[in-house]
């Protein structure tokens, strides 16, 4: 996703992202968090991907841009995640939510 994100010109304006997968059948569920490092990139972000359908996988539907109205923040996402099962050690770091600072994992 952050290949994704950087080639549309976000790389920097954004400090988290999960993509939910279902590892047995190694594959994601087809939508993703993101956190933007500020209002601007928010509202950028969201012009720039609502329907957006230049996927690199070759997916024809649309992107649908929606707010969090329970999770705001990258500390709130942090502490949510925390103790998320998805944490487990046993899990695949793929699987697991990434955590940015200007542009770098």
């Amino acid at each position: 996703m952050e290949v994704l994100l950087d080639i549309e010109g976000f790389r920097g304006k954004y400090d988290f992202i999960f993509v939910p997968t279902d590892p047995r059948m190694k594959q994601t569920f087809e939508h993703a968090f993101i956190n933007l490092v500020s209002p601007e990139a928010a509202d950028e972000f969201a012009q720039h991907f609502q329907n957006f359908t230049r996927w690199p996988c070759g997916a024809k539907l649309p992107a649908l841009v929606e707010w969090s109205v329970w999770l705001q923040g990258l500390e709130q996402l942090v502490a949510y995640y925390r103790n998320s099962p998805v944490m487990h050690r046993g899990e695949p770091a793929a699987a697991k939510p990434l955590i940015y600072c200007a542009g770098e994992q």
